[in-house]
């Protein structure tokens, strides 16, 4: 909180005298400043983030003068409420550049939001008219969010109070063109020119006031009119559709709509005497701001905003659960996950509430355990995970009588041992296994690698000890880490394709990144060729027939196609500037998925070592340059488990990360590549004039002849 607070009231008209003087800026008075710190988590680690900014009241013009105001009858001036010194800090600046701050102030101008972000850093209301003398209370709401999804919602409130002229001297009039102290001949004067009753109250009236007293003068009415400030009430009057009202207008019109692209207009009429009614329908999820004008008015412009954004509530009590959904388009859909993988799901349709018991919940899920939620919209594009919460769902207590509990307890520790047993078991004997594989594989002679033996060879990380080819661990490796082979010197001094450039299509990278090392990527038409087959194979084909996945089951719905992936073999060539790489693609190698869902894919660590080590061998002129695999229907982006794959195993500058989002309709496909600060180029930094890559138009490359995009 700013120390202002403490300088006395009587010390306030000289501090505002020598501001002025030292600013120089006569024409803008910034009052009070408050400080709000808001401490959130914004991922599912532990670590904690502080947000901060800065509340202030600004005055765009000074307060009237003394002698403009009564004790009586006080004057107004303009106000407006301003956000700035934005700052979150935490132990990431990549989690913290994705934190945004939306307020929300109803009381003072309904649907108006102030929104800060990394790239806007202070933002403000419009003005808005205060009597001078009275206290602005203000009351609205502080919504935190991270990467477009909302973290926490909590209350804000400040206010400030406007200190009131001091009375000036009494006046009356002598004639119609001089003013003096009062006197008895010049009373006497000011009665045969006395003003009429409404000159009078539109001098000590509000404008409001005065067009309710007197509607029939119809000049100083518009007069009045043009004085008050452009202002709408934003209620929403069903799903997705907001009525706005302006009052006191004369010709109130929408100029533009930012935000958003699917809208309409379905009212736009006139609220007689002196008002007009805007009805607006959204179709997509987001913030939409509403460019308003009235020619007639000094202040003629405004920003309405409609919050469209997915979000929702959760309650839990003994018995029941409560959820509450809005903004968004329905019909929505509720996912249930378990340590991170879906589990179940449950369409709601266009309902906002869901009330249900416990007992219920248990036969929709199926067993007991802690649940995340993740609640979704028809264009299943934005998800909201109720700020963390998870549903706790219990086993169904059963009434047990004393002489059956240390029977229950002896027949679970019976089991108990059984599964132990069988568990060691089991584990010594695939152990077993494969020592006898690979002692098999090592006495076995490698046809690959006959007559090369002083090539480098794959390397595995076994607790900090390095085995090379020729000396196999005779244990599991746990843990280990794949170092891809150097085979700079495999190149001589060629580059592919600088020798066949008809075979590769270039991609600008610069079209992406305003920092990049990998300057551009050439793909060619054989590893082309080999992604499509496996992209298609593993998602377009399942989201056209709705096909069959390995197991036999059915692919019901477009959410349900599964993230997929593999390794990209090239070469690379560092430019004459010493800084930036020139980066081919020649080889896809796909890799089999562990675990594989809609939201994550987790490759088995043996299974890579034995697919890297092959792929290496097969093509002993190609190096690993980088890694792919899909974002369905989840928008590109590096999550934070993706970071870390980059992080760990692809480390050279050369490195890149390839994703398609194959539920879009031109198969949106992102380059992520290192900055020069060795930080990941992610969707915070990509280049705001420019959209994403098509695979659409990559595929067509190796049906045409030509080595450019179309």
């Amino acid at each position: 909180m700013s120390c202002m607070n403490h300088i006395p009231v009587f010390r306030w008209p000289l501090l505002c005298c020598l501001s002025l003087l030292f600013l120089g800026v006569p024409s803008l008075l910034a009052q009070r400043t408050d400080r709000f710190d808001y401490r959130v988590q914004p991922t599912e680690e532990a670590a904690f983030y502080t947000v901060h900014f800065d509340t202030r009241f600004r005055y765009p013009e000074a307060p009237p003068p003394k002698a403009a105001a009564s004790a009586d009858v006080p004057g107004k001036t303009q106000v407006s409420v301003w956000l700035s010194n934005y700052q979150v800090s935490g132990p990431d600046s990549t989690v913290a550049d994705m934190v945004s701050v939306r307020v929300n102030l109803p009381e003072t101008i309904p649907g108006e939001t102030i929104f800060l972000s990394s790239l806007m850093r202070e933002g403000g209301t419009p003005n808005f008219p205060v009597p001078i003398g009275e206290r602005i209370a203000e009351t609205g709401s502080v919504t935190i969010s991270y990467a477009g999804q909302e973290v926490t919602r909590t209350i804000v409130s400040f206010a400030h109070t406007v200190e009131p002229p001091a009375p000036a001297a009494p006046v009356v009039r002598e004639g119609r063109d001089s003013v003096s102290p009062a006197s008895p001949a010049v009373v006497e004067t000011e009665a045969v020119h006395k003003e009429q009753p409404y000159q009078v109250d539109y001098r000590r009236l509000s404008p409001e006031a005065f067009i309710e007293k007197w509607p029939d003068q119809r000049a100083l009415v518009h007069d009045a009119l043009g004085r008050i400030p452009l202002r709408a009430q934003v209620e929403e009057i069903a799903t997705n559709v907001y009525e706005l009202r302006l009052p006191y207008v004369r010709a109130a019109k929408i100029d533009s709509v930012t935000g958003g692209h699917r809208y309409s207009v379905l009212t736009d009429d006139m609220d007689p005497p002196y008002g007009h009614r805007f009805v607006v329908e959204v179709s997509d999820t987001g913030l939409f701001r509403l460019h308003l004008s009235d020619s007639t008015k000094h202040r003629g412009t405004t920003i309405v905003t409609l919050d469209n954004l997915l979000g929702g509530t959760f309650a839990q009590s003994a018995d029941s659960a409560t959820f509450t959904f809005h903004g968004g388009r329905p019909p929505y859909m509720l996912l249930f996950l378990r340590n991170g993988a879906p589990i179940t799901d449950y369409e709601l349709g266009s309902d906002t509430v869901w009330h249900t018991d416990l007992a219920s919940l248990r036969t929709l899920i199926g067993t007991a355990g802690s649940y995340g939620m993740q609640l979704t919209d028809s264009q299943r594009s934005v998800t909201w995970n109720f700020g963390g919460a998870r549903l706790q769902l219990d086993r169904p207590k059963r009434p047990l009588k004393d002489y059956r509990v240390a029977l229950v307890v002896v027949a679970a520790l019976l089991l108990a041992g059984i599964y132990y047993a069988f568990r060691k078991r089991g584990q010594r004997k695939r152990g077993r296994l494969i020592r006898e594989k690979l002692q098999t594989e090592e006495s076995a002679p490698n046809p690959v690698t006959t007559g090369h033996a002083r090539n480098p060879a794959i390397v595995s990380t076994v607790n900090g000890a390095r085995l090379r080819e020729n000396r196999r661990p005779a244990t599991v490796p746990v843990g280990f880490r794949v170092t891809k082979r150097d085979v700079r010197d495999r190149f001589n001094g060629r580059f592919n394709p600088d020798e066949h450039p008809a075979q590769f299509l270039s991609l600008d990278l610069a079209e992406l990144w305003s920092a990049s090392r990998v300057s551009e990527v050439l793909f060619g038409r054989v590893a082309i060729g080999a992604l499509d087959g496996f992209l298609r194979k593993g998602n377009i084909d399942k989201i056209v027939a709705a096909g069959q996945n390995e197991a036999g089951e059915r692919w019901e719905r477009n959410e349900d196609i599964p993230e997929i992936g593999g390794m990209l073999m090239g070469q690379y060539q560092l430019e004459a500037n010493g800084q930036s790489y020139r980066v081919s693609v020649e080889q896809f190698i796909p890799l089999a998925a562990r675990v594989q869902n809609l939201v994550k894919m987790e490759i088995d660590p043996m299974s890579l070592a034995r697919d890297l080590s092959q792929a290496q061998d097969d093509y002993p002129h190609l190096t690993v340059v980088g890694w792919f695999h899909t974002h369905p229907g989840h928008g590109l982006f590096l999550s934070q488990p993706d970071l870390k794959v980059q992080y760990n195993h692809f480390r050279k500058p050369y490195h890149f990360a390839m994703e398609i989002d194959s539920l879009t309709d031109q198969l949106d496909t992102a380059f992520f590549t290192y900055m020069p600060s060795e930080r990941m180029n992610n969707r915070d930094t990509r280049r705001n004039d420019r959209g994403w890559f098509s695979w659409a138009d990559i595929e067509k490359f190796s049906r045409h002849q030509t080595n450019t995009l179309p």
